[in-house]
């Protein structure tokens, strides 16, 4: 049998094994979820969100520390008290703020979340797609730019979770009819949770369209419900994966997170009771949920550029907006000789339009 020999001897071969194995660029991901600076962003807004509605870290012994978020005489909660005393959950209390209060800063924490969200895109995007760079400060800027292309992707899961309220208040309301229409109120509770379930799952990939695309708004939400829809089955697989890769960074920040704590706690322990030094204490305890909620924008960036080249053949490194502001190209100009050919612009046979105009 003849011998194989490499006709392009000299050249260098390699595997792309993001494009053999797509769920790779999860891993290619896992990094850009400690981006620093986007860390330390979100976990000041956070603080400033959580503070507003009357959450403050807390202050008292760690035997009451189970009455916050577990009951008080549970055997399962001492030994996470007495195991994790920096634990997130056992850190936080709420004071008795009035509902309106409450609802308002929620409503403003939303708002905020989704420009982070944005900003966090569009500085992820660019790393997972290209050798650019998309510094916090541009990624921001654009952020508010194009934060109104986010209003219909955010409003469309709110309104088929207020139609699904509306469903089931006319069916209460409604007495004896709303018996007899019970099958037609079934039909629209699973149409409407359908739609519910897709909207809600197209979000971060509206976003992240909007990020890379310079999508409009409807455009944005057309790609996330298109590629949910038509690859659902990559979707679940490629979320399994990332919940596993959220967890592991979740385990790393919440450890370093609760160590840190312990020497904050001991530089400060007289004036815990500071106003700035219990805010910037926040700022420390929330440090784990603010990256697990950038791990869920980061992974959702890498699902939708692995699920765009799936349904659209798009290649990864042509998922990225320009970031030069250059204008698109346009075609040359198609003029005719004399003899009327056609003849493309800039060529050096090419005439002029005027000498075109002065021979006719």
């Amino acid at each position: 049998m003849k011998r194989i020999t490499d006709i392009d001897e000299g050249t260098i071969r390699r595997i792309d094994w993001q494009t053999l194995v797509p769920p790779t660029i999860l891993f290619r991901a896992f990094s850009r979820t400690f981006k620093p600076t986007f860390l330390f962003l979100g976990s000041v807004l956070a603080a400033l969100c959580a503070t507003s509605t009357g959450f403050r870290p807390y202050s008292g012994t760690l035997e009451l520390c189970g009455d916050v978020w577990l009951p008080y005489d549970s055997e399962f909660a001492s030994l996470l008290t007495y195991c994790f005393p920096y634990f997130t959950p056992f850190q936080i209390t709420r004071d008795g703020e009035g509902p309106l209060l409450f609802w308002q800063g929620a409503l403003i924490g939303l708002v905020v979340a989704a420009w982070f969200a944005l900003a966090f895109s569009r500085s992820t995007v660019v790393r997972l797609t290209s050798s650019a760079r998309s510094s916090t400060l541009a990624s921001s800027l654009f952020a508010l730019k194009k934060f109104r292309s986010l209003i219909l992707p955010g409003l469309l899961p709110l309104g088929a979770l207020f139609a699904l309220w509306v469903c089931a208040f006319a069916a209460l309301k409604l007495g004896a009819l709303g018996q007899i229409a019970a099958p037609l109120f079934a039909g629209a509770f699973l149409l409407l949770g359908a739609l519910f379930l897709i909207t809600a799952l197209a979000f971060p990939f509206a976003v992240t369209a909007i990020a890379t695309e310079n999508s409009d708004c409807f455009d944005a939400t057309s790609r996330g419900i298109s590629y949910v829809t038509q690859r659902f089955l990559f979707l679940i697989m490629y979320a399994f994966f990332s919940a596993i890769l959220t967890c592991v960074g979740f385990v790393v920040v919440e450890l370093l997170a609760e160590l840190s704590l312990v020497l904050y706690e001991s530089a400060y322990g007289a004036v815990l009771d500071g106003r700035w030094v219990m805010f910037w204490r926040m700022t420390l305890i929330l440090l784990p949920i603010v990256y697990a909620c950038c791990s869920c924008v980061v992974y959702a960036n890498a699902i939708y550029i692995a699920l765009r080249r799936s349904v659209d053949g798009t290649p990864y490194d042509s998922c990225v907006l320009d970031l030069q502001g250059r204008k698109p190209r346009q075609l040359s100009q198609i003029l005719h000789d004399v003899k009327g050919a056609p003849v493309v612009a800039g060529t050096e046979d090419a005439p002029s339009s005027e000498s075109d105009e002065s021979k006719e």
